[in-house]
């Protein structure tokens, strides 16, 4: 797995792995909301028949798991994690800040052209 990974991604100059925290109520309540929307299955149901041996057999549930295997692989330095509950209570959309504040994007003048292209667009006679 996280072997194989890395083989691949030494092609790469820069590989920086990005690990968004959720509190896992909320992930399986959001999981439980999109697979099953229609009802169709009471949510205790979901958690504990179809989610109870992912609940209990999965190590990826366990952040500082997760960042103590790809820290042994990639190296500490590498490895950000991003806090989704954070994001959303400061009122910041987690796309914004994984492309603009983590990657690096420069949003500030992507907002900036897609204004501009918006504004040139609204001036143009058909």
């Amino acid at each position: 797995g996280i072997h194989k990974f890395h083989l691949f991604m030494r092609q790469f100059d820069t590989v920086t792995i990005v690990i968004v925290h959720r509190d896992p109520v909320d992930h399986f309540v959001s999981l439980y909301t999109e697979l099953h929307s229609k009802g169709d299955v009471a949510f205790p149901d979901f958690l504990f028949r179809s989610m109870g041996g992912f609940l209990l057999d999965n190590p990826v549930l366990d952040v500082h798991w997760l960042v103590q295997k790809y820290a042994t692989v990639f190296g500490l330095d590498n490895v950000v994690i991003v806090d989704y509950d954070g994001v959303k209570s400061a009122g910041k959309d987690i796309a914004e800040v994984l492309l603009c504040e983590v990657i690096g994007v420069p949003c500030n003048l992507l907002q900036q052209s897609t204004l501009e292209l918006f504004n040139s667009s609204q001036n143009q006679k058909w």
